[in-house]
């Protein structure tokens, strides 16, 4: 175990919990997420990655996802990514990957299917697929 999480250890702790006490435990001293960006390396804080997480949810409470609801994501392994995910976390909905490589067709199947209230995409590629499905949802 690593000497470092030891407040967390031995805890009932959902992830958002976990997420919000080491926000508040290592604020902007320790780097959560790292993600090399146009060839530089960038870095989120716990405090950052807490604080991203609080306005997603926010936004996506705003979009009327509500708890036991499923959140659709496609998008690859970013830090929006984990934004998102432990966003939905927090106000008690689920997510489903989408594959970003799938066609529009194949993604209006997949979301009717899930019927999701709420999609999140990473670029606007994925954007244009749903603008293009949008009646069949």
């Amino acid at each position: 175990m690593s000497k470092g999480t030891s407040h967390i250890t031995k805890r009932n702790l959902t992830l958002p919990q976990v997420l919000m006490e080491n926000a508040a435990v290592y604020g902007d001293a320790k780097t959560a997420i790292r993600e090399k960006a146009y060839g530089i390396w960038q870095k989120y804080t716990w405090a950052d990655y807490g604080r991203y997480v609080r306005m997603t949810a926010a936004g996506l409470a705003a979009l009327n996802l509500r708890r036991g609801e499923k959140l659709c994501m496609g998008d690859h392994n970013h830090p929006e990514w984990l934004f998102s995910e432990l966003a939905a976390h927090v106000l008690g909905a689920t997510t489903l990957n989408l594959f970003t490589s799938s066609i529009a067709d194949e993604l209006a199947f997949s979301i009717k299917r899930i019927n999701s209230p709420v999609v999140v995409v990473q670029d606007q590629e994925q954007v244009d697929k749903l603008l293009e499905i949008k009646e069949k949802l």
